[in-house]
């Protein structure tokens, strides 16, 4: 096989072993790892995720791997499915979405294969490193750098489904030990199943890319494991993936290739936690609003006006929430959250909290303008008006945060206990003898 990009991309991911990785990709993939078990468990609270659990279970299949939060055992393409789900139904996930593919693939092809925690964490690592280098060649444009039209994201496609299938079948594929032929065909196989489509924001269906993407990577690895075929050339073929995704020559795939080799994002980047349940185009209303409300003593029972501005070309987000899930993509559900509980969290981003009279009452008082300026203004009962311009969002930086919110996540589900456990079994991933120990720490007798 001449050397075209797709096979030096699966050349390096069967080559990848867990002596090559740095000490730094291998904490903060621990960090991203926990911090992702967390919000796939807390992900059992919402409607979606609580229907994926449910077809999972009606579906029937050989108990070989673990839907988190539940008692379920199903198959590895089920289990990656549900807990894909799980990972990214809450937008509670790392902010490059990078996790909530490929360590389901991962997890539910290496609770299978009975493979150790080193094996969990290399092909977690290789399977983020493909997801986050092929965004970073064909995302640019859907925030408006570079030129936007040839972008694939710019014209609807959801780069967790659609290069999110490649990141797990990375993962999935390196847990199975696919050879650097097998696995350029289970990229050819994956790029058949990439999807995903961004007017679905808001909906249960932004959740589903992530979890059909986890399930196609571990179905995509399998069948090329059992001589399964498919173009072994299919990033640069003549109609293949990227081509069918961009114009033709407007994005080539060979950086991507280089890339791999040329270091680990993990470590140089390391991971951005989210502090908040809800779509990081929303973080900076939502970190405004917490400023306002404590410099200028803002309660929500003073609160006659808001006035947010709308960005026409964003897409991304929903003007008013009429549930959960539009709520994490809505400015004004996240300023309206803050000033009632200093913040969008699990609790209030639900179903019951905006049928509330104070939150329906000040949605009744929020409008949008457009400016190029972003901003929040809110005018009090005492005829006083307050502007301030947007503020950058923020991550969570410390351990001491990161460790609360898996915490908050994963403790009312398992029990603060097993969550404890959890915790320190993925501390030491690297020494644990087999996944089946951490996915046993998943289970809960609740459902």
């Amino acid at each position: 096989m001449t050397a075209d990009p797709t096979f030096e991309i699966a050349e390096y991911i069967s080559s990848v072993t867990f002596e090559d990785l740095p000490e730094a990709a291998v904490a903060n993939a621990k960090v991203a790892i926990l911090d992702t078990l967390g919000v796939m468990l807390a992900g059992t609270r919402l409607r979606a995720g609580r229907q994926v659990i449910e077809y999972a279970s009606e579906c029937g299949s050989r108990p070989v791997a673990t839907v988190a939060g539940t008692r379920l055992r199903t198959s590895a393409e089920l289990a990656a499915l549900a807990n894909g789900v799980l990972a990214h139904v809450q937008d509670y996930d790392d902010r490059w979405h990078a996790s909530v593919q490929t360590l389901p693939a991962a997890l539910a092809a290496g609770e299978a294969a009975d493979v150790d925690g080193r094996e969990l964490i290399v092909a977690y690592v290789i399977g983020r490193e493909l997801r986050v280098r092929l965004d970073a060649q064909f995302r640019a444009g859907r925030r408006g750098d570079g030129d936007r039209s040839t972008a694939p994201g710019w014209r609807g496609w959801h780069e967790t489904g659609v290069f999110g299938v490649l990141g797990a079948t990375a993962a999935a594929g390196h847990v199975l030990g696919l050879t650097a032929r097998q696995m350029a065909t289970a990229i050819g196989i994956g790029s058949s199943l990439a999807s995903g489509l961004i007017a679905n924001f808001g909906t249960s269906a932004k959740s589903l890319d992530a979890g059909n993407a986890a399930r196609n990577g571990v179905l995509a690895a399998s069948l090329a494991a059992r001589g399964f075929t498919a173009e072994p050339t299919i990033l640069t073929a003549r109609r293949g993936l990227i081509e069918a995704l961009c114009f033709p020559g407007s994005r080539p795939v060979e950086p991507v290739a280089a890339s791999l080799r040329s270091g680990f994002h993990i470590a140089d980047r390391g991971v951005e936690v989210k502090p908040y349940p809800c779509a990081s185009g929303t973080h900076q209303y939502i970190e405004t609003t917490r400023m306002m409300r404590d410099k200028y003593r803002l309660r929500p029972d003073d609160v006659t006006e808001i006035v947010l501005t709308w960005d026409a070309d964003d897409t991304n987000k929903r003007r008013f929430a009429t549930d959960e899930l539009e709520a994490k993509f809505s400015p004004s559900f996240a300023v309206i959250a803050t000033l009632i509980d200093g913040a969008v969290t699990l609790d209030n981003c639900q179903d019951d909290f905006l049928k509330r009279p104070d939150v329906r009452r000040l949605t009744a008082v929020t409008s949008y303008a457009d400016s190029a300026d972003g901003f929040v203004q809110i005018r009090a009962a005492d005829g006083g008006v307050y502007r301030e311009d947007l503020m950058p969002r923020v991550n969570y930086d410390t351990a001491e945060e990161r460790h609360a919110k898996f915490y908050e996540c994963a403790a009312p589900v398992i029990g603060h206990e097993a969550a404890r456990g959890l915790h320190e079994m993925t501390d030491g991933l690297e020494r644990v003898g087999s996944v089946r120990e951490l996915a046993r720490l998943l289970v809960t007798d609740a459902r």
